[in-house]
């Protein structure tokens, strides 16, 4: 239980961090021209808390486990995930580097496919919390895709 918390502060915390540098860049980001189905900038505050509690819910399972050889490579594979996950915001909004943060949205839709696929049978918590992030993911990722090709 502690670490289910511990693990949801601190991804709250990186959460903020990232919304912050999003913030900082929203001057820029309202200039672009969006995909008609982009959501009203107040839905990704509130969808972002909830997706990393359950990407850190996701993340204490597997720490709990890290010593079950069958975790191992999904500690990493989610670790690399994650890690894409908070380098994609300076990225795209600091950098604007926009189809660089295309191709990242895509690694990280590929690797929680993996964790998905091969949680799904021995650990359908994993799955349960993964699932919601990555159709996420594959929303942003298309939002992405377009204001890479119309800007």
């Amino acid at each position: 239980m502690v670490s289910n918390f511990i693990w949801i502060a601190l991804l709250q915390f990186v959460g903020f961090g990232l919304g912050k540098i999003t913030k900082a860049n929203m001057h820029w980001y309202s200039s672009l021209h969006k995909s008609l189905a982009s959501p009203s900038p107040k839905v990704f505050p509130i969808a972002w808390t909830l997706l990393y509690i359950m990407i850190a819910l996701a993340g204490s399972f597997f720490w709990k486990r890290r010593h079950e050889p069958a975790i191992r490579p999904l500690l990493k594979m989610y670790s690399i995930q994650l890690l894409l996950n908070w380098i994609w915001t300076p990225i795209f909004f600091e950098w604007k580097l926009i189809g660089l943060a295309f191709f990242l949205i895509l690694s990280m839709i590929s690797i929680n496919l993996l964790i998905i696929i091969r949680a799904k049978k021995e650990y359908f918590f994993v799955t349960s919390m993964m699932t919601p992030y990555t159709i996420w993911l594959i929303f942003a990722g298309y939002l992405n895709f377009i204001i890479w090709k119309i800007n």
